[in-house]
């Protein structure tokens, strides 16, 4: 489930936080009911979904039924090695000054 996670992430479709907030706005009834790893596949279906890469009739047949968005990239089999082992980014664009300097009381 990650190693599929993690491919499907290198797409370039989504960050890590919209990741993480698939998995944590699953239904409660669907959270709780899960396993650790369904957890993460049911929240790449949604991402997958959302991102037009799949359609609910792909997801309920187990295979491509419709016409799908292309990816921006692929991640190759003999590349996974070397892109895990680099990491990826997990910084986030900074969009407006910071409201607190070091030192300043909170």
């Amino acid at each position: 489930a990650l190693g599929v996670t993690l491919t499907a992430g290198a797409m370039g479709a989504w960050n890590i936080d919209e990741s993480r907030h698939a998995r944590e706005s699953l239904h409660p009834a669907d959270y709780y009911g899960s396993s650790y790893y369904q957890i993460w596949i049911k929240a790449l279906e949604t991402l997958l979904e959302r991102h037009g890469f799949v359609t609910q009739n792909d997801l309920e047949a187990g295979k491509a039924l419709d016409l799908a968005a292309t990816p921006k990239r692929v991640l190759k089999a003999a590349d996974v090695p070397a892109v895990l082992a680099k990491g990826g980014p997990c910084d986030r664009p900074v969009t407006k000054p910071a409201r607190f300097r070091t030192g300043d009381r909170v």
